[in-house]
């Protein structure tokens, strides 16, 4: 795509910057002029319904659609923790797709969190347990343009439960069976008295690196105010025991560990239907290795 109609200065080089997997939000590129890097995302056109999206819209309000939401987001992501966030320098609307033009951060990609080395790790727990200290008494979107009262969680959860297998999974025999199960659960869950901001989409591909440490959290479009347990689901996918330790020491400097067990049948549920890590069989996903307590 041309995106010279958003530069004053000639655009010296564009790359497109491919998340490694189907269903993003926002097509994002790197561009270079003579006045300075940047990297522009652009709402996706013909955006199909996926169940990562439809779930954290029916559970959280969130809306994929809502490019603009991710100036608020951000600013909001940096009070709480010291990890590089890129701000939004400009807004607009290129062609009928709207886009963000934000801060190129410094570092580079990786695939796995088994590349950082273990003081990498650490920072990376002490920086989500600095987020965790952000305390709110209603669930839904970070920015607060959609807010549920805490106490309507449950019944929520249940409801999107219900209407993510009605949609996507009604040929899944399994999923259908443990739906009843995982709905008498949610009512067992501990009371929420608080939410914090949780990255759903909990992966390797929203952070830069330099080799030594994360030097930015650069893909923040599944930030929701959720409870805090909902980030140890997500890192028991994509961590090994090496990496939940050293995650846990730095994060226990900060905050105590929140205690996963009794929340992990519900939780990685909701993550299967939701395909947070693509599609996976419901079996192989609830049996994977519980790395936190």
């Amino acid at each position: 795509m041309n995106l010279q109609a958003l530069f004053s200065a000639p655009i010296l080089e564009q790359t497109y910057l491919d998340p490694g997997y189907s269903g993003h939000a926002s097509d994002v590129w790197r561009v270079r002029t003579a006045e300075e890097v940047v990297v522009v995302r652009m709402l996706r056109q013909g955006l199909p319904e996926v169940p990562f999206w439809y779930g954290c819209h029916v559970l959280f309000g969130l809306d994929q659609r809502a490019i603009f939401q991710l100036e608020p987001l951000n600013r909001l992501l940096a009070r709480f923790c010291s990890l590089p966030v890129p701000q939004v320098l400009r807004k607009g609307t290129l062609e009928d797709r709207p886009y963000v033009i934000v801060d190129a951060m410094p570092g580079v990609s990786f695939e796995t969190f088994s590349e950082l080395p273990e003081e990498a790790l650490e920072a990376m727990g002490e920086e989500f347990a600095r987020l965790h200290c952000g305390r709110f008494d209603w669930f839904g979107t970070p920015t607060g343009s959609t807010r549920y009262d805490l106490a309507d969680f449950q019944t929520r959860l249940q409801e999107t439960l219900r209407l993510l297998v009605e949609r996507f999974y009604q040929q899944d025999e399994a999923i259908k069976k443990m739906l009843p199960a995982a709905c008498e659960a949610v009512t067992q869950l501990p009371p929420l008295h608080y939410t914090v901001p949780v990255l759903m989409d909990m992966d390797a591909s929203q952070f830069l690196t330099d080799g030594k440490r994360i030097t930015a959290f650069v893909d923040t479009e599944g930030y929701a105010m959720g409870p805090r347990e909902l980030d140890f689901i997500g890192l028991e996918y994509v961590f090994q025991q090496r990496e939940a330790r050293a995650f846990a020491r730095g994060y226990e400097r900060v905050l105590s560990l929140p205690e996963i067990a009794p929340v992990r049948f519900v939780y990685r549920y909701l993550y299967c239907l939701m395909e947070v890590q693509g599609s996976v069989a419901l079996d192989p996903w609830m049996r994977y290795p519980a790395l936190f307590a």
